[in-house]
């Protein structure tokens, strides 16, 4: 039987274009989120390269094994501080929303970036100027999304631009496009100083804006004593998970979750975790 959650397609390691998802099949994963680059290596095309055999052969190796692609990864700086990289960055985007129906998904995802080349941190991604430059990049990628029928999705991460379920409901208020909608990841919203727990930042995000949350991503962590956040696998940390089934169950029914950074030696038990936690709510 298949299971509940999807996972990254390269956390099962790296294979060809079609060994890879009959590796999927059989740990019954049911949709993928796919990078191209982490999942292909040098094999995947660039950006000028992408076109629609590939991505339509890609499309009928996932099919032949009933294993979807739920989600598109292109995770660009949309903030880059050299305009002729942000704009190489955006044409990048451009190239996966139009074929992103090709690879027989709807879904392309970025985070919202660094003022910093090396995507470091730097208190200027938290300020006026890099929200303007995001929500600048960001019109210009939801309308070439809905000329498509292609949804952009935005991933918080505390260090760049989106950094707290306030910046995403800012940012999904200024940019007037159902077309762009959000990837929940609360341990990446977390932060070292921060009080508020993942399962608050769970909280806030679906009362602030629960209905424009088109994916979860699921993992796990716990604060070490001096605290910092340690990644852990799915049921072994600080989040409540009956809470976030029952919660993506009010919300959004059969809502795609991700389960991120597994392993192939604990894939199994993770996924099965989830499984009973979504099987609760009715999702099985």
């Amino acid at each position: 039987m298949e299971h509940r959650a999807g996972i990254r397609a390269h956390d099962i390691g790296h294979y060809s274009e079609t060994e890879l998802p009959r590796r999927l099949a059989e740990q019954a994963v049911p949709y993928v989120q796919l990078t191209l680059d982490d999942a292909f290596g040098s094999r995947a095309p660039g950006a000028k390269e992408l076109n629609s055999g590939y991505a339509g052969r890609i499309r009928r190796a996932f099919d032949a094994q009933n294993v979807g692609i739920t989600v598109l990864s292109c995770y660009i700086n949309p903030i880059h501080p050299d305009p002729s990289v942000r704009r190489a960055q955006l044409d990048k985007f451009s190239a996966y929303v139009r074929h992103a129906r090709d690879f027989g998904c709807s879904l392309v995802a970025t985070e919202t970036g660094s003022c910093m080349p090396d995507l470091s941190f730097s208190p200027a991604n938290h300020g006026a100027r890099a929200m303007a430059l995001l929500l600048e990049s960001l019109y210009e990628m939801t309308d070439r999304a809905g000329r498509y029928g292609v949804t952009v999705l935005i991933e918080g991460v505390h260090k760049f631009a989106a950094h707290s379920p306030d910046d995403i409901e800012t940012i999904l208020h200024a940019v007037p496009s159902e077309n762009l909608q959000v990837i929940l990841d609360p341990v990446n919203l977390l932060c070292r100083a921060e009080e508020k727990t993942a399962m608050d930042l769970v909280e806030e995000s679906f009362a602030r804006y629960g209905d424009r949350i088109a994916a979860l991503h699921a993992k796990d962590y716990i604060r070490t004593e001096s605290g910092a956040i340690r990644q852990v696998p799915v049921g072994q940390g600080s989040l409540n998970w009956e809470r976030i089934a029952a919660l993506c169950a009010e919300y959004k029914p059969w809502l795609p979750v991700i389960l991120e950074d597994s392993e192939p030696d604990r894939l199994q038990q993770e996924l099965s975790v989830l499984d009973t936690f979504f099987a609760a709510c009715g999702e099985s």
